[in-house]
């Protein structure tokens, strides 16, 4: 592609912070009908999952995984799982 400045890819705040902490999101709705019972763990099914991508543990591990109906539900449950603050909340203030 011809430009005419050289721009340098910029990743929306929520894009960083998903890069950042290496979490990972997925629309299960091409698998699996959202509602309906895992067939392994009972579970109900939710369309979009998020997990750490490089994680140590096996994927889609219930200690670190967070569902949703929304991809930012997902999100905020893992983030929870995780301790993570998410990338539109403000620093925790320092004690002094």
């Amino acid at each position: 592609m011809n430009e005419l400045f050289p721009v340098e890819e910029v990743l929306s705040p929520r894009l960083q912070w998903l890069k950042d902490n290496c979490i990972s999101v997925i629309d299960n709705g091409s698998y699996f009908e959202p509602g309906a019972e895992c067939p392994e763990t009972g579970a109900t099914i939710h369309r979009y999952c998020a997990h750490p991508y490089p994680a140590g543990t096996k994927l889609f591990d219930e200690r670190v995984t967070g569902w949703g109906d929304t991809e930012y539900e997902a999100i905020v449950a893992v983030a929870k799982k995780l301790s993570l603050r998410l990338w539109n909340e403000p620093p925790t203030p320092a004690k002094a």
